[in-house]
């Protein structure tokens, strides 16, 4: 077994919720967005989405960051704010939205920005499983308080609320998914798209040592 440490380049889903509960705060959702721009690089690839009782696409995955800019601004501002906050359906959607891609060396993942934490839903499973299959994290930024996702968690993502400055928690939220341990072992044999369940944890030595550490790690896989 190895691990490595990188900043890896992503193919990143910007998913703005804009739902009724949203009216009056994407504004600065969007500022902070502008603000936490510079921590998007030359090589990754970005799509822009929205949802609220439904999911949309407004850009499909660019490595031209000024047109994400330009969609963020020009399409999801103008957006009417209304409805349902239906946050894990568009995960999901947002999840199998990788299918359609070649798979390449950028790290996966998607970001949904909105103002409340996903709860419970009774498709969880299924959820979780599609983020394992598309080979994605599921990231939360929040503004407010934060709730228990277990979704977020079973993918390796987590959830950062964005109590001060916003920019600052959007290039943390954007940090977070790049940057981390890749661990590499021997995959065990398996039928092709059975699930296994991976636990990574602290040696007990590390534990005593960094008693403040906490890990977020993708909770399995789906055999290939």
């Amino acid at each position: 077994m190895n691990f490595s440490f990188a900043e890896e380049p992503l193919d990143l889903i910007l998913l703005f919720d804009t739902s009724g509960g949203m009216k009056g705060k994407i504004l600065s959702i969007v500022r902070a967005t502008e603000l936490g721009f510079h921590e998007l690089h030359q090589g990754d690839r970005v799509s822009v989405r929205a949802f609220s009782n439904f999911s949309t696409e407004f850009l499909p995955f660019s490595d031209d960051l000024t047109a994400v800019n330009v969609a963020i601004l020009t399409q999801v501002i103008r957006m009417t704010f209304a409805g349902a906050s239906k946050f894990e359906e568009a995960a999901d959607q947002a999840a199998l939205r990788f299918r359609q891609e070649v798979k390449t060396r950028r790290k996966r993942a998607v970001l949904i920005i909105t103002d409340k934490a996903g709860g419970r839903e009774a498709n969880e499973t299924a959820i979780v499983r599609d983020f394992w299959s598309s080979d994605a994290i599921l990231s939360e930024l929040i503004l407010g308080p934060t709730g228990t996702n277990p979704i977020v968690g079973k993918t390796g993502g987590a959830t950062i609320a964005a109590t001060g400055m916003l920019g600052e928690a959007f290039r943390d939220s954007v940090h977070y998914l790049r940057s981390g341990y890749t661990m590499y072992y021997a995959q065990p044999a398996a039928t092709a798209g059975t699930e296994r369940k991976i636990e990574v944890r602290l040696t007990e030595d590390a534990a005593r040592r960094f008693p403040n550490v906490g890990i977020h790690a993708r909770a399995g896989y789906v055999a290939p």
